[in-house]
């Protein structure tokens, strides 16, 4: 008798892992998706300041040196509780992006720079340290 419970029990969870199985579907990726992710990136963007003036460095580099780079880089400062842009620079190139620029700023402030940009298709963004003057 407990030889036949203990057969029934093991065919009845065999059943049931094997249904619960059959309702898992495979993740699928269409060929685009795929290759959304082809373009190998490194992106630095940083503050620094000297007096009142806020130094902006940042760079795109992209492996695929044909991979088009665009967008921008987004000077921000904290104002009553939230980011407010103050300046903006284009960045553009072909497998890398520079910028190097300068801001002067109001002392006392509390500033940082945000990059976006389209590289190849792939949209990407990075933010600096905060700098306060």
């Amino acid at each position: 008798m407990k030889k036949k419970i203990l057969l029934l029990s093991s065919l009845v969870l065999i059943v049931i892992l094997f249904t619960v199985n059959s309702n898992v579907k495979a993740l699928e990726f269409s060929n685009d998706e795929v290759l959304r992710w082809e373009n190998n990136y490194n992106t630095n963007i940083s503050l620094s300041k000297r007096n009142n003036t806020i130094y902006i460095d940042s760079i795109v580099k992209v492996d695929n040196v044909s991979s088009s780079i665009s967008g921008g880089v987004y000077l921000e400062r904290y104002t009553n509780g939230r980011w407010v842009n103050v300046a903006s620079w284009v960045i553009k190139g072909k497998g890398s992006a520079i910028l190097s620029d300068s801001y002067k700023g109001v002392s006392g402030e509390l500033y940082r720079a945000r990059l976006s940009a389209d590289v190849g298709g792939e949209r990407i963004s990075a933010t600096s340290n905060s700098v306060r003057l």
